[in-house]
């Protein structure tokens, strides 16, 4: 769950990812992004 201050918050953090996303996804391999998603559960 994400816990974010306003609404500016939010929308600061989809304008990050929108920029950066696919190059973090690029620098990581399927299964190093699968284990941080099973740390995160």
């Amino acid at each position: 769950m994400f816990l974010l201050s306003s609404w500016l918050h939010m929308i600061g953090n989809m304008i990050f990812l929108w920029a950066f996303g696919p190059a973090i996804e690029d620098s990581r391999s399927p299964a190093d992004r699968g284990f941080w998603f099973l740390i995160q559960l």
